[in-house]
């Protein structure tokens, strides 16, 4: 995500665009709770929360005068210090679901 979103602009811009990003998405797949367990979604919503705050860690890091880039860059730093991305996780929990469904 942190390459799909425009990064010529300043850290706190670029940072709304991300945390705006996000809920978009989570609302776009909203309905997607029906398909999936409790356990499942529990863990969309929290790689969803969790990666609101790697955004939100990483814009702490930065200065006011920051550019979404270094930001960006900050973010993946950020990122890269995980054992494991929340998204991934998550998918994790949902591919092993679905694998003991099929």
């Amino acid at each position: 995500m942190v390459m799909r979103v425009n990064k010529n602009t300043s850290a706190s811009i670029f940072q709304a665009e991300l945390l705006k990003t996000i809920r978009s998405e989570f609302e776009h797949n909203l309905s997607q709770q029906i398909y999936m367990s409790t356990k499942s979604w529990e863990a969309v919503v929290k790689a969803k929360e969790e990666t609101i705050k790697i955004i939100n860690v990483s814009a702490s890091k930065v200065t006011a005068e920051s550019t979404g880039m270094e930001l960006a860059q900050t973010i993946l730093a950020v990122s890269a210090q995980l054992t494991v991305l929340p998204t991934h996780a998550a998918i994790d929990t949902i591919k092993k679901e679905i694998g003991k469904e099929f």
